[in-house]
């Protein structure tokens, strides 16, 4: 208590005299060991805690941000290995980034509006943006994005169905397509879906009827807070996307397949996350759908789907475009996307990002790991080079859209660009001859 009095800090970290990290003692542990009854000479070994937050040095800010974000901690222990080598609290991080996280989340748990839910969606993109045009790198910012939509996905599902009166309910929202891999954009839209569970097959009739139209209103909430409706209705609202356990466990078969015919849509069912209720509930589905689509005969449909797009490259390896045509990143985004799935299936890996896909395909017969990095860079390369046409759409009042000019690029980005496709026909050539 006299050191963090006189140091000026709330927290004091405790370790070997080689400095191996042994724990973190902090004012909120004071206070919990005060009430707890303990004597002033109860030794810190007794009241310390292990650390849960724990990055090396070279990690970067954006890192250190999320790893707070999601453990629930104030400070990030930097380690070489055990040893500590420095501590940066969650005000440094703010302080540098003028980006308050927890801040925000706690507004929105204050939030019983949408127009109030609204304001705080719309300053935090503009702060996480600010984030990425100082150098954050694209996955960091998608998923940064996704953590916030979740959130407040979150607090509109305590709005909307915590006030249902459905505790005798298993429920659970799921999230689908990029907001199920965490990977969403100023563009991406809603793409989700409702399962509950309940014993009383009447009121499992009346849920039927009942859920869908909450989960439209939470729909249209989420539209006035920035994340657009999906253009195709596969949402919750929709009764084809909100249904019991059981009539999921029967659907989802033919659900799945019938999608699967759709490069547009059969990816979004295998990136299933479940985003709030009872999470149990989502993962048995997930499951089921890794399990089915990682088949040989299903793989094979999948890796038919994913070549239907073809690198915008002559046989010289030149852009394929005149001086005025443009390029559909999001295509070419897709294309890794849907890659990166198959291979993790393939792999028999429930790795939902795709840069964590790619990790889990090294050594599949034909990749080897700086293959598959190289793929996850070209794909952060496509993603960074979305975010920065859709920040110059948003500067500028246009229409937010995917849509750039390759003539139009600086000569470093036009490079990376054709050699990112350049990887893109090398896994399309991968793809035909693995899974024709």
């Amino acid at each position: 208590m006299q050191l963090m009095q006189q140091e000026g800090v709330g927290s004091v970290v405790i370790t070997s005299p080689e400095q191996r990290l042994l724990g973190l003692f902090t004012l909120r542990d004071l206070l919990d060991a005060h009430l707890a009854g303990h004597a002033d000479d109860t030794p810190v070994q007794q009241l310390m805690r292990q650390p849960s937050c724990l990055l090396p040095p070279s990690a970067l800010a954006s890192e250190a941000m999320l790893a707070l974000v999601q453990s629930g901690e104030r400070h990030v222990m930097v380690c070489e290995g055990m040893t500590l080598v420095g501590i940066v609290s969650e005000h440094d991080l703010y302080r540098l980034s003028r980006l308050d996280m927890k801040e925000m989340l706690q507004r929105l748990s204050r939030c019983d509006s949408t127009a109030a839910l609204s304001g705080v969606a719309a300053t935090f993109r503009r702060q996480v943006l600010a984030l990425f045009q100082q150098g954050m790198d694209a996955n960091a910012t998608t998923r940064l994005l996704s953590l916030f939509n979740d959130q407040l996905l979150n607090r509109l599902c305590q709005l909307h169905l915590g006030a249902a009166r459905l505790e005798e309910v298993e429920i659970c929202w799921l999230q689908l397509g990029s907001s199920g891999r965490q990977e969403n954009t100023l563009t991406s839209d809603q793409d989700s879906a409702l399962v509950f569970r309940c014993d009383d097959a009447l009121r499992q009739q009346q849920l039927a009827q009942q859920l869908p139209a909450i989960a439209q209103r939470i729909s249209s909430a989420l539209s006035a807070c920035g994340i657009p409706l999906c253009r195709n209705g596969l949402m919750a609202g929709h009764p084809s996307h909100c249904l019991s356990y059981a009539d999921w466990k029967d659907s989802v078969i033919q659900q799945w397949q019938h999608a699967s015919q759709d490069s547009t849509h059969g990816g979004l069912y295998l990136d299933l996350r479940p985003a709030w209720g009872q999470h149990k509930l989502g993962l048995e589905l997930a499951g089921q759908l890794r399990q089915l689509a990682s088949q040989p005969a299903a793989l094979r449909a999948l890796s038919r789907s994913a070549r239907r797009y073809q690198p915008p490259l002559g046989w010289s390896g030149r852009l394929q475009t005149d001086q005025d045509a443009q390029l559909d990143l999001k295509a070419a985004v897709d294309f890794f996307v849907d890659a990166a799935r198959i291979l993790a299936l393939h792999a028999g890996s429930a790795a939902s990002r795709t840069s964590e896909r790619f990790a889990a395909a090294a050594g599949l017969p034909g990749l080897s790991a700086s293959a598959c990095q190289s793929f996850a860079d070209s794909a952060q390369f496509l993603q960074a080079l979305r975010l920065r046409h859709q920040l110059a759409c948003q500067e500028a009042g246009a229409r937010l859209d995917n849509m750039i000019r390759p003539a139009e690029l600086g000569t470093l980005d036009a490079r990376i660009l054709k050699e990112t496709l350049r990887q893109a026909r090398k896994l399309h050539a991968w793809l035909a001859q693995q899974l024709p």
